[in-house]
């Protein structure tokens, strides 16, 4: 099956970004050489006019066959204006501030049709709301939470829809919220008053503990108007508050290079992040793809395998799952291989995460063992 790589959180100038839908759009396909983007502007801030002309920048950019847009928005719970200025300026505990945070969420549609949801209108103002209203619409949709170990946008994993939300993004320009910074995490948040602590549970791999089957991805959370690979870590041309990390990449198996078949990839989990570079990863465990479950064979012995194409030399391949490592192996070129019989016990998790020797991460995946 065809791999194709894209972006698809791009904030524009009709939010808090920069750039029109046409210009962000424009430096996705012809600068960061993608073969599919979105734009995820926050609903807050839209009007329906503007809804429109992001759906007519999506419609003039789609392609099939070279170039794929998603229709989207994000859903920010809160936005920074409640919690921002006390938590990260004045250094308030989040308690102090009070209040409910649920994290944010990104909404893709597999269409053209669909609404988008602001947090502060009471049909919406909750996660449940915003499940029900995407239900009403019976259209295809898709929710990506995103920076989840965030300290002032933690994603309350307690609050979950498995029908709804079937991705995480794992990386962006915030950083990796994979796992806390002292469990091994390269890439932690740091702006914002950093990662939450591993108590909170709100990282991808304690959301994973709790038996959510998310599938992973990456991607910018970009403002600077260069959408599909910002700048946000070299020069800040938007006043938002650093430091950044460059922006990833959202890497997916599809039938073709379509609307529908990309977003297909997406809901089955077919799908992979890197923090921006275009690494090649392809994660199995008996015969299964990446986003699979599979059964706990006779004796719990899994054969596993994981392969890459890197773009530097590979440092290291790790096999994870719920007890941390299970397996791995160091590389001395681009290109190298896992394969391994692995004994589980009880039914769990294995993802993949490789690392290269320029600093360069991708996870794939979760398969699931049943």
């Amino acid at each position: 099956m065809p791999l194709y790589f894209g972006e698809i959180h791009i904030h524009t100038a009709l939010s808090d970004g920069q750039g029109s839908p046409s210009d962000n759009l424009r430096h996705a396909r012809d600068v960061a050489q993608l073969d599919f983007a979105a734009l995820a502007d926050h609903a807050l801030a839209l009007e329906e006019r503007d809804w429109e002309t992001t759906k007519e920048a999506l419609e003039d950019y789609y392609r099939p066959g070279r170039f794929a847009t998603l229709l989207g928005f994000e859903w920010t719970h809160p936005s920074g204006g409640e919690v921002w200025g006390p938590i990260v300026r004045e250094g308030k505990d989040p308690a102090e501030v009070g209040g409910e945070r649920f994290g944010h969420r990104n909404v893709y549609y597999r269409g053209m049709e669909g609404k988008y949801y602001p947090w502060d209108q009471p049909k919406s103002d909750r996660p449940e709301k915003l499940w029900e209203r995407l239900k009403e619409q019976k259209l295809p949709a898709l929710l990506i939470p995103h920076h989840p170990a965030s300290y002032v946008f933690p994603v309350d994993w307690e609050v979950h829809n498995p029908e709804l939300e079937r991705v995480v993004e794992i990386y962006s320009i915030w950083g990796s919220s994979e796992i806390p910074e002292s469990k091994g995490n390269t890439r932690p948040i740091v702006r914002g008053g950093g990662e939450t602590d591993e108590e909170s549970g709100s990282h991808v791999q304690a959301a994973l503990d709790r038996g959510h089957r998310l599938g992973i991805i990456a991607g910018s959370d970009g403002h600077d108007g260069h959408g599909g690979k910002t700048r946000h870590h070299r020069h800040n041309l938007t006043g938002h508050d650093g430091p950044f990390y460059p922006s990833g990449l959202t890497c997916v198996y599809a039938e073709e290079l379509t609307r529908e078949a990309i977003w297909d990839g997406l809901w089955d989990r077919r799908c992979y992040g890197t923090t921006g570079a275009k690494i090649k990863l392809d994660f199995q465990a008996e015969g299964q793809e990446m986003g699979s479950g599979v059964e706990l064979p006779p004796g719990g012995e899994l054969q596993v395998k994981g392969e890459v194409q890197g773009t530097a030399d590979v440092q290291k391949m790790e096999l994870m799952g719920s007890r941390g490592s299970v397996a791995e192996t160091y590389g001395r070129s681009p290109e190298e291989t896992l394969q391994r019989s692995v004994k589980m016990a009880e039914p769990g998790y294995l993802y993949l995460r490789v690392r290269q020797t320029d600093g360069e991460i991708a996870w794939s995946s979760p398969i699931w063992v049943e």
